[in-house]
């Protein structure tokens, strides 16, 4: 009876999953997500309260994350903090950074992982957690972000991640880094920066 049960779960999953594809990449996407941006370098997928992004940037330095160092992992998380809360110093509203750190995905791609928590309780009745990950190959950078309103990231989201495939190798990557390349990691979150000073900027006119 487990192993029917089990037949089934799989079968489920099977069904509920729809792989996507481009230039740059493929994954597999539940279905439940819907499809909102798809421009030539940002991808975006939401349900309710979530959304998975990707975003594609040239990897014209040849950066790789496979060589990333504990100092280049520690000046990576003080910038994007640093950089994001500059941005939100006038609204009382201040960003965390953490759990930054180098991993290496199921299908053998190297990426640097961080979650961001963003206090949004007294605005929006939740807080939110962005969860990134960069993957490096040797033509391009590659942000994947999943947005939750818990702090726990769900299985759901290390299933899609370790799905990613980009198309692109990895074989001629520089040997040589530079924590400079964050600035494509925060690049996308600035984007979310707007979200949150509408939020806030509204809850203050409302008072």
């Amino acid at each position: 009876m487990k192993k029917l049960f089990i037949l089934f779960a799989l079968l489920f999953n099977i069904v509920n999953i729809k792989a996507y594809e481009n230039k740059y990449f493929n994954i597999d996407i539940p279905q439940e997500y819907k499809i909102t941006v798809e421009e030539d370098n940002l991808y975006k997928w939401e349900k309710d309260n979530k959304y998975i992004s990707i975003s594609v940037s040239n990897n014209e330095n040849g950066y790789t994350v496979k060589n990333y160092t504990e100092e280049d992992i520690n000046n990576q998380k003080k910038y994007i903090e640093e950089k994001i809360n500059a941005n939100l110093d006038k609204y009382d509203t201040k960003v965390e950074v953490t759990d930054m750190k180098k991993t290496v995905l199921s299908n053998n791609l190297y990426s640097l992982s961080y979650t961001i928590y963003w206090p949004t309780q007294d605005y929006t009745g939740y807080d939110i957690y962005q969860f990134g990950n960069v993957i490096s190959t040797d033509n391009y950078m590659y942000t994947i972000v999943y947005n939750s309103n818990t702090k726990d990231i769900d299985e759901e989201f290390n299933t899609i991640l370790n799905s990613f495939n980009p198309i692109d190798s990895t074989k001629n990557q520089s040997k040589e880094n530079n924590y400079l390349y964050l600035i494509i990691v925060s690049i996308f979150v600035f984007a979310f920066i707007k979200i949150i000073i509408k939020i806030v900027s509204k809850k203050k006119t409302s008072k």
